[in-house]
């Protein structure tokens, strides 16, 4: 959840619709309600940039989206 929370912060700033990214759900589990997120692609990617380094996905992610960028870069 503290990914998500830095991901929302990050569109605020930017001025993004949040409500369009980040929809909370919430879903019943034995007899427990956890709230969650339904995220767009962007919101998704905004909460893989601020999560955990400790998740190999994390890491796999952020230096993919580097790598893309850089190849823009240099065409």
């Amino acid at each position: 959840m503290n990914a998500v929370a830095k991901a929302i912060k990050v569109g605020e700033s930017y001025g993004m619709d949040i409500r369009q990214h980040f929809k909370p759900v919430f879903s019943g589990i034995e007899k427990e309600i956890v709230q969650d997120c339904k995220l767009s692609h962007l919101g998704y990617g905004l909460v893989l940039i601020n999560a955990d380094l400790e998740l190999s996905v994390v890491v796999d992610f952020q230096v993919s989206v580097l790598e893309s960028f850089l190849k823009v870069l240099h065409h």
